[in-house]
């Protein structure tokens, strides 16, 4: 996942500044991603699971 990172940032820098922007965007994601701890993540599963349940 880090190579990932380093390789959007890298590619941050090669394009226009529209895809430069959404690069970025995604970038700032992943990194969030990364920074969530394992329980932040069973918890997003479960209020996603719930969600699920709740719309049937």
């Amino acid at each position: 996942m880090k190579c990932i990172l380093y390789i959007l940032q890298v590619l941050e820098t090669s394009f226009d500044e529209d895809t430069q922007f959404e690069l970025k965007a995604l970038t700032t994601t992943l990194k969030n991603y990364l920074e969530m701890t394992t329980t932040d993540i069973k918890n997003l599963i479960t209020s996603i699971d719930q969600g699920i349940i709740n719309q049937h």
